[in-house]
């Protein structure tokens, strides 16, 4: 059943709109207040949000006990590792040796690093000297219009001077 008023009007709308409307006074007064005290006519009133939060706060959580995969103290001496390749071709890793009959390599494992020990890197067989340019000064390509752009350079920098100087002086002046 809906109900409605003489013009049509919807009677959950009207109600909406009054809600609205007393919601916007009511914060309106709270302004004015606000103004004239400096306290807010709802800052007295406790919220059930502060009072969740005091009960959520008083609330102690569980005690947890550390995970077996966490635990590093268990059987530190076991750093090798087995890497071998299966019938397939295809490469596995394992800490344990294949129980398939595949002959496996034993890699070192460096436990405080949980990572595989690489081999070591063989020394440079002969040191790699530095490139140098050549230091003949009349090999030094200048390209066409380089002496002319370097002059006029020179002019603008000379003008930026002169205009920085007249720019001190009326600051200086006050004009």
């Amino acid at each position: 059943m809906l109900l409605t008023t003489k013009n049509g009007a919807s009677m959950k709308r009207l109600i909406v709109k009054i809600l609205m409307v007393m919601a916007v006074a009511a914060g309106g007064v709270n302004y004015l207040v606000y103004l004239r005290t400096g306290q807010s006519i709802f800052a007295k009133m406790p919220s059930q949000a502060e009072k969740v939060l005091q009960d959520v706060r008083a609330i102690e959580p569980p005690k947890l006990a550390v995970p077996k995969l966490l635990d590093t103290s268990a059987d530190r001496n076991n750093t090798a590792a087995y890497k071998w390749v299966d019938k397939n071709g295809v490469v596995h890793y394992s800490d344990a040796a294949p129980t398939t009959g595949e002959s496996a390599k034993v890699i070192k494992v460096n436990p405080d690093a949980n990572m595989i020990l690489g081999a070591p890197a063989a020394a440079p067989a002969k040191p790699v000297e530095p490139k140098t340019a050549p230091q003949n000064p009349a090999a030094t390509v200048v390209p066409a219009g380089a002496a002319e752009a370097l002059q006029k350079a020179r002019e603008v920098g000379e003008l930026m001077n002169q205009r920085q100087s007249q720019l001190d002086k009326a600051i200086e002046t006050g004009r």
